[in-house]
């Protein structure tokens, strides 16, 4: 999954409140991508109704979106990019999560979206400059950003993190002593590549599984995917619980299962077969959460698998 196409929030990581949009960085952030999938309301309110989550575009009309978020506000994240500002704001007042990078709205449009949204606005800050960046996150937005900011003006920026919002940063380009600190100024910390060319694996971020668990033991949080061993991964699991966020695939079932009985939040997606899926959601261990992608799931196995504690997130081709 490409880390540009929805940023980690979380979550949606993911503080429940903005789940699954930090998580969902932690996004965020988690990753959806929406823009795949012409607007079909009639099948995204089906899936709202039925306690899933969905992510939408501005292939859906602002109407269609306000409408949807009537539905189920809490479960719909809104792609801001192709939205005018005026638009922007007239979607945040109904409710929604909403996902917004520097290169969509001037930093002015940004902060205007930002009163209404609070919170519900997750930015990718790469672009804006550090004032604009630290003006933004004053009003209460939660946000990510990577090494294109420098080490003090990253820790400047955590430092303006309004709770509940939070902020995360992707490890890559930072040294394992400018992560501690900015892990100190307030920011979690993503283990996890932000590379345009690079998948999931995360084998090129910098993080040592020591410095990982130096950072989980110091009480910040980390999102991870496959770039520990399974062991690793069950031992930060053990230190961090819902402070360690794992996307899951490339592990295998039982390893999955083992890591999340741990109590580490997680993602989930197909390359677990749907059986596979429900054993691994079963093992949730409250307060942490577990969500699935809904691609190559039949809507039986869906339902299957949200009666088994997952959270269902809408990522339809």
């Amino acid at each position: 999954m490409n880390h540009h196409s929805f940023t980690k929030f979380t979550t949606f990581k993911y503080n429940t409140l903005l789940a699954p949009l930090s998580a969902l960085v932690l996004f965020v952030v988690s990753t959806v991508s929406a823009n795949a999938w012409a607007c079909d309301t009639y099948k995204i309110k089906e899936i709202l109704e039925s306690g899933g989550y969905a992510t939408v575009d501005n292939s859906c009309s602002t109407y269609d979106v306000r409408r949807l978020a009537e539905v189920g506000k809490e479960r719909l994240t809104v792609k801001l990019a192709g939205f005018s500002g005026y638009d922007a704001r007239r979607i945040a007042e109904e409710g929604a999560s909403l996902f917004a990078s520097a290169s969509d709205f001037s930093s002015y449009d940004m902060r205007r979206i930002a009163e209404e949204a609070k919170y519900r606005l997750f930015v990718n800050l790469d672009g804006y400059s550090s004032y604009d960046a630290r003006r933004v996150v004053e009003e209460g937005i939660s946000f990510s950003l990577t090494s294109t900011f420098s080490s003090y003006d990253a820790r400047q920026i955590c430092g303006e993190i309004v709770s509940p919002a939070s902020g995360t940063v992707f490890a890559d380009g930072f040294s394992s002593y400018d992560l501690r600190q900015i892990s100190e100024a307030g920011c979690e910390i993503s283990g996890t590549s932000d590379g345009d060319d690079e998948d999931d694996t995360g084998s090129d971020q910098p993080l040592s599984y020591y410095e990982a668990r130096r950072i989980l033991e110091d009480g910040g949080s980390l999102e991870v995917a496959q770039q520990y061993s399974a062991y690793e991964t069950r031992r930060l699991a053990e230190i961090g619980k819902d402070r360690l966020t794992v996307y899951l695939a490339g592990f295998s079932a039982y390893d999955a299962r083992r890591i999340v009985e741990e109590g580490a939040n997680f993602y989930g997606d197909s390359s677990f077969s749907a059986y596979d899926m429900r054993r691994i959601c079963e093992e949730t261990v409250s307060p942490a959460t577990g969500y699935v992608y809904s691609k190559g799931f039949s809507a039986y196995d869906l339902r299957r698998i949200s009666e088994a504690g997952c959270g269902l997130i809408y990522n339809d081709d």
